[in-house]
């Protein structure tokens, strides 16, 4: 690796040639003598840089002087200029060094910059004009592992050198030039006349900028980056008070922490950061009021820095302090720091625990069980994902589901599925009358107790099956608005009951619905043993007994019920599903009132027909925003998707930085809102 030094200063119009000794202890004493304090610096570089085996060559590649116009100007009296002289001094140093005096005057680069620094834009353009000449020639050197080196001697030129020096290197410290060493050279008067010159190095002051900077890194954006930086070459070993000493590493140690919480964006290393974050401020506040013990200028400046950086974090610490947890306010601290992608992160990741937690939407476990397939994919142990991430998944296949729902394809599906539950309460209805009429002699009572049986089982059946059809987009029952003229899914259950009842009631089978009537007409009514007790209409499509007895009316529901449990067709059952749930042509009003009109007085509402998922409240305003937060979360989590994805087109409507951020903010506190409700 190539190292090339750089020296940078502004040189000052002298204004007496005497000569001045520089009285460092540190230094050559054939060098000591000077005219001008800008040579002072350069000569304490070199001196120090020559005294060392490995470098006692080594000169500057770059010397790059800012010349004001009277400094470039000669004098009437001398015809020598500052710069002149300047350039005649260090000469010398060359020469009476025995260094290649070509080397210097080689690597002196002159930059003009006017008469009139007061002059803001000449001070802009003598930046960019020095930056860029800088640049240059790093650029001209720079291989893969070169590095350039920056000295700066602050001493000289007008009233605002020092603040333009300090503009160019943090410019060159921007792209890379490491800032090696910062000088300032003092001029004492003996007598009222400049004797003695002192060069003070001042690297470490210009480096506070650094710690400083960090600070505010830390407060803006949560990185500890820069403060990493600045401590690295810091002695870690403790003071003579160790506790004082302490406190600031442990505070960079909370702070690096955080910083580290941020790049995974894990929930619980947000809260351990925070936690050590607070034990740190708290460490380095105690350390500041004690007077008692001395401190280090970095501990003094640590203890300055630390208030604004506990009132950015003061949400946070606060949560920590009354030991509650908002998941929520992570995601607000990143959105206030421009930390999108992790506010993203954060959002798709604590929102679902958030309103299970806060009761937005509820379980109900005893309900969700009979849907074994929902309840197996909330409750799979084999899942890593947690509970509230497996049921915001199944939502949104639920949601994604809703458009499909309440057309043909759906009752082919669902048809199958109600006949097997049909057939299986049958038999269940069959065999409790059995029983019931083999323990039971009473006739009245044993007719009580088949007629209650019969109906709390047709009423859970009629349950299950308002359950399932809603899966698909369908109702049981129709809507309150809606007259009745279709012959329904309810209408057969109940004829189903009746007859198990009493058998005369299967005289209602003209009822039926027509092409299901007709099926029966054909298939049992003609081919079944039951065919001598009846006998089909075929102008007006009904069925007549021929024989009204009892025995007659037992003989044919025997038969008919034998069929329905063993060879029926389940497909029939389509056309007894009618009334379609989802909200086509409805206002999110008039869904919202729908589904609490389903709730049938229960102050709680299925969730996109989920079995067991609920929005727990009857309340048309907060299910209605219950609905709109998670449209807006799902739209949110495809944005994670794109970025997780690098999804060539973007599947989220949300296209600029600006709107997802907004979207976010308003998604949190409308989550907030419905926790409030609660």
């Amino acid at each position: 690796m190539a190292i090339y030094n750089v020296f940078l200063t502004f040189l000052s119009l002298v204004t007496s040639t005497s000569i001045k000794q520089i009285t460092n202890e540190d230094f050559d004493d054939d060098m000591r003598d000077s005219i001008t304090t800008n040579e002072s610096a350069l000569k304490y570089v070199l001196h120090h840089t020559w005294r060392e085996k490995e470098t006692a060559d080594v000169s500057f590649d770059k010397i790059f002087l800012l010349c004001t116009d009277d400094v470039l100007k000669a004098k009437e009296t001398t015809g020598i200029s500052s710069y002149d002289i300047f350039l005649k001094q260090m000469a010398e140093v060359y020469y009476n060094k025995g260094k290649n005096i070509n080397t210097f005057t080689n690597s002196i680069e002159q930059i003009p910059c006017g008469d009139n620094l007061d002059d803001l834009d000449r001070v802009k353009t003598s930046i960019i004009d020095v930056s860029r000449r800088i640049l240059a020639f790093k650029d001209s050197v720079m291989g893969d592992q070169n590095e350039v080196r920056l000295y700066m001697d602050t001493t000289g030129g007008p009233r605002n050198a020092a603040m333009i020096l300090l503009v160019i290197s943090r410019i060159m410290a921007y792209h890379g030039i490491t800032v090696r060493g910062v000088y300032y050279s003092s001029l004492k008067r003996i007598d009222n006349v400049p004797k003695e010159i002192t060069v003070h190095r001042i690297l470490d002051v210009y480096n506070l900028f650094d710690m400083i900077a960090g600070f505010e890194e830390f407060k803006l954006f949560g990185s500890a980056k820069k403060l990493n930086e600045y401590f690295a070459d810091e002695d870690a070993s403790p003071s003579k008070d160790e506790t004082i000493d302490s406190s600031t590493h442990q505070l960079l140690s909370a702070m690096d922490g955080f910083s580290e919480a941020i790049n995974i964006s894990s929930r619980g290393a947000f809260e351990k950061s925070i936690a050590s974050l607070d034990e740190s401020l708290a460490l380095v506040k105690a350390s500041a009021r004690d007077d008692s013990r001395s401190k280090s200028f970095d501990q003094e400046l640590v203890e300055l820095l630390q208030q604004p950086i506990e009132e950015s974090y003061a949400e946070l610490l606060e949560h920590h302090h009354n030991d509650t947890s908002d998941e929520l306010a992570y995601i607000d601290w990143c959105l206030d720091h421009d930390y999108l992608q992790q506010a993203l992160t954060l959002f798709c990741e604590y929102v679902p625990e958030y309103v299970v937690d806060k009761g937005i939407i509820e379980i109900d476990k005893t309900v969700l069980a009979k849907d074994r397939e929902l309840y197996r994919d909330l409750y799979n142990s084999s899942d890593t994902r947690s509970t509230p991430m497996r049921l915001f998944n199944a939502i949104n296949k639920a949601r994604r589901q809703a458009s499909k729902y309440g057309g043909e394809p759906a009752k082919e599906e669902l048809a199958p599925k109600i006949d097997w539950k049909i057939r299986k309460f049958l038999r269940w209805m069959i065999n409790d009358r059995n029983t019931i009429m083999y323990d039971e002699h009473d006739i009245s009572r044993q007719t009580k107790l088949i007629g209650e049986m019969i109906d709390r089982r047709i009423e859970q059946l009629l349950s299950d099956c308002s359950s399932l059809l809603r899966t698909k987009g369908f109702m049981l029952y129709p809507p309150r608005d809606r007259d009745v003229k279709n012959y329904t899914l309810i209408d057969w259950i109940h004829f189903l009951g009746d007859i198990m009842k009493s058998p005369s009631h299967i005289v209602n089978i003209n009822d039926v619905f027509l092409s299901m009537r007709l099926h029966f007409f054909k298939v049992v009514f003609k081919e079944y043993p039951c065919n001598q007790y009846v006998s089909v209409d075929n102008e007006t499509q009904t069925l007549h007994f021929t024989n009204t007895s009892n025995e007659a009316y037992e003989a044919v529901c025997k038969d008919f019920i034998h069929y329905i449990t063993n060879g029926f067709d389940g497909k029939q059952y389509k056309g007894l599903i009618v009334y379609r749930l989802d909200a086509t042509g409805l206002s999110p009003t008039q869904y919202v009132q729908r589904m609490i009109d389903l709730a049938n007085g229960t102050n709680k509402v299925d969730l996109y027909n989920l079995t067991g998922v609920m929005i727990p409240t009857g309340d048309l305003e907060t299910i209605s925003n219950t609905l709109l937060f998670l449209d807006k979360y799902f739209e949110i989590k495809k944005a994670r998707n794109d970025s997780n994805h690098a999804n060539k087109e973007a599947l989220c409507k949300y296209t600029t930085a600006r709107e997802l951020r907004e979207e976010i903010k308003r998604c949190v506190d409308l989550a907030r809102l419905l926790s409030r409700n609660k």
